[in-house]
């Protein structure tokens, strides 16, 4: 009997043993097809879009959007074709799974900081070459567009950070980024580029594509009083007029990300009586923002802006009409700044290049002031 009951204890406990590993795989199975069906289901998003440089495209069915921008840089980055480099193919390597992970990958990106892109003086084309400016700050820049520290992630995420590296920057989501190599041609030679990607958001770092930029203006003059359907004849002795001059430089890299945006205006303000207009005072302003700086220390372009008034007359009676002339300057550059004097206006600036956008001198008068104008 006991032989028969050992036997049966045995092969009940054989039962239980292979059922529960049986049920566990299961499970295992069940979670990671549900995982892998809501991987498929969020990843691939649905009517989304992407930015290369400035423009906005629909982001084509079943592709993620950092495929469509791979895509559009192959098809029509005329600046990588006429300089030299041009995007072969991209190939996808695999999936980041962890901050440690992305901590690995961060390292590697930072031992390939030899080469980068180099615009030449005062044009729009580069060379790939040693650019020391650029390689004493990559690792900050990797650490501030990757942030993985404590303290650098709470920074990022603090509420109220505007900035454009805290815009550009990425916060590791699992299941969300990835790592693809691009294989670049570029002057005969082949070279390859580890990009890092998003689901969600897109391209997140690449170093060349980082770098190539373009850049867009826009000029804008705002007379806040009138409209198209707004007749003279309906203004009224006392009201206020004014005329605003404004002149606006973005500068985005090749998959849409705003790296500097600066920029001048100047608001000539007055009243309206007995049919004129009268100029009684005016502002000046200017901005420059970029990811060029990180910890203090410079990253790829900077930008810098001045503007100054040169002679202001407000009107009296009919003798002047009055009227605002400034001068001002824009410029782009590896810490560039801008200096002037009584007999100009000079930049100054260290590293490879500097590259004047605009500079110039400009009159707004008090009659402009019922000029509608976009």
């Amino acid at each position: 009997m006991k032989s028969k009951y050992s036997s049966f204890i045995k092969l009940f406990v054989s039962i239980v043993i292979v059922s529960s590993a049986l049920l566990i795989q299961s499970c295992s199975n069940s979670e990671i097809e549900n995982l892998s069906k809501q991987s498929s289901q969020s990843t691939v998003p649905q009517n989304s879009v992407f930015k290369a440089y400035d423009k906005t495209y629909n982001t084509p069915t079943g592709l993620q959007i950092w495929e469509a921008q791979l895509n559009k840089a192959i098809e029509m980055d005329s600046n990588m074709v006429r300089d030299g480099l041009k995007l072969i193919r991209y190939e996808y390597v695999r999936q980041i799974a962890s901050i440690t992970d992305l901590e690995s990958v961060k390292t590697e990106l930072k031992k390939d900081n030899s080469s980068f892109i180099v615009y030449k003086g005062n044009s729009s084309h580069f060379s790939i070459s040693e650019n020391k400016e650029f390689a004493k700050s990559y690792s900050n820049l990797i650490d501030s567009l990757l942030p993985t520290s404590a303290g650098i992630l709470e920074a990022i995420r603090s509420k109220g950070d505007t900035s454009l590296l805290a815009k550009a920057a990425y916060v590791f989501k699992k299941n969300d980024i990835g790592v693809v190599n691009l294989v670049w041609e570029y002057k005969g030679k082949t070279l390859n580029t580890q990009c890092l990607v998003s689901n969600e958001k897109g391209i997140v770092y690449d170093k060349f594509l980082f770098s190539i930029h373009t850049t867009v203006s826009k000029i804008t003059s705002v007379q806040s009083n009138f409209s198209k359907t707004r007749q003279i004849a309906l203004m009224t002795d006392g009201e206020q007029v004014q005329k605003n001059y404004r002149k606006e430089y973005t500068i985005y890299n090749e998959y849409g990300t705003v790296q500097s945006y600066c920029g001048i205006s100047a608001r000539i303000y007055g009243f309206w009586a007995n049919g004129t207009c009268f100029a009684t005072n005016f502002t000046l302003n200017n901005w420059a923002w970029s990811m060029s700086v990180v910890y203090g220390k410079p990253v790829g372009y900077n930008c810098a802006t001045f503007i100054r008034p040169l002679y202001f007359s407000p009107t009296i009676g009919g003798e002047d009409i009055g009227h605002l002339q400034f001068d001002y300057a824009i410029l782009t550059g590896v810490r560039v700044a801008i200096v002037f004097d009584a007999s100009g206006i000079y930049p100054t600036f260290s590293g490879n290049s500097v590259d004047m956008l605009d500079a110039g001198t400009v009159t707004l008068t008090a009659d402009e002031m019922n000029n509608y104008d976009f």
